[in-house]
């Protein structure tokens, strides 16, 4: 991991690169930081809102000047785009080293999502090349929870309506498998029978009614294939629709009443929380002027409840 700190102090545009013994130190007193057993979600959340602002950590700062002084070695003053790379890499290693495969998700969804308020203003996201490596942590995640499979028993069905309909038959783990698979089918049919029938002709509000329905309704922990189902009964014919104002239309959906959470968790849910208390886009004015196609919005939406979902259970 030291390369990687290494990389980011590079990046950071410090002139005179840092000693390699100091750039150890630092290293080593990050990853106790984040593997701590204090090292808590809001406390991952704070790392990410000052990453996003580009404001340096004071826990972090504290942190590793205790660190350095435990070790016995003299205390250095680091520049602030040192103290502002050591945020970064923090929230880097707190995903790729984490052993729990559901927290490593819940800390990529959260980063992932607050990603929403840079939207249209890339170029100011620092370290963008390793960015993106800490984004869809939930894939890996989901692939070994799925039940069932997409496939068509055949054989199975065929045997529903022969013997009595296997009444009284003991449920073996390659029945059940198929009784899952059925009911994904069944699931993933009901769903294109919903978008069908909407009788809604706003794209953005037909896309909250769907998403609503579709987490209501979800028979399993959602996978990556599903998402990619999803979108393409939404947006099939390849028309994502003309962008809007997100205030404004987060405004219909707070007029239409729908709540599509209650009791919000991330702070990074930032539609959702919007939605669930219409002042709450007052203070976040780096929500006023952005402006999303349904596509977009489909997207946005659907990790922050793929977030809640998962922080729920």
């Amino acid at each position: 991991m030291k390369r990687i700190l290494n990389n980011i102090l590079m990046q950071s545009g410090l002139i005179v690169p840092i000693d390699e013994q100091i750039i150890e130190v630092l290293a080593d007193s990050c990853y106790e930081y984040v593997d701590n057993n204090s090292f808590s979600y809001e406390e991952f959340e704070n790392l990410v809102g000052s990453y996003i602002n580009n404001r340096e950590s004071d826990k972090i700062n504290i942190f590793v000047t205790n660190y350095i002084k435990e070790k016995e070695l003299n205390v250095f003053n680091l520049p602030k785009r040192v103290k502002c790379a050591l945020v970064f890499y923090c929230i880097y290693i707190s995903i790729e080293t984490c052993n729990d495969e559901r927290i490593k998700a819940i800390r990529s969804l959260s980063l992932q999502n607050a990603m929403i308020q840079k939207h249209g203003k890339w170029s100011e996201v620092k370290y963008q090349n390793l960015l993106h490596t800490l984004y869809y942590k939930y894939d890996k995640y989901s692939q070994d929870k799925v039940i069932g499979t997409n496939l068509y028993p055949h054989k199975f069905v065929k045997s529903m309506f022969v013997n009595g309909y296997r009444c009284g038959e003991t449920i073996t783990d390659d029945i059940a498998t198929n009784i899952h698979s059925l009911s994904l089918l069944a699931w993933h049919s009901e769903m294109e029978k919903f978008i069908r029938e909407l009788n809604e002709n706003d794209p953005f509000q037909r896309v909250v009614l769907i998403l609503e329905h579709y987490f209501l309704c979800k028979p399993q922990l959602l996978t990556e294939k599903d998402s990619k189902d999803l979108y393409m009964m939404l947006f099939s014919k390849g028309k994502y629709g003309k962008k809007q104002k997100l205030k404004n239309t987060l405004q219909r959906v707070i007029d239409s009443g729908i709540v599509l959470v209650n009791g919000v968790q991330s702070k990074f849910s930032l539609l959702l929380r919007t939605m669930d208390d219409g002042d709450y886009i007052d203070d976040n004015d780096c929500l006023y002027d952005i402006q999303l196609s349904p596509k977009e919005f489909f997207v946005y939406l659907y990790h922050e409840l793929l977030l809640e979902d998962l922080l729920s259970n």
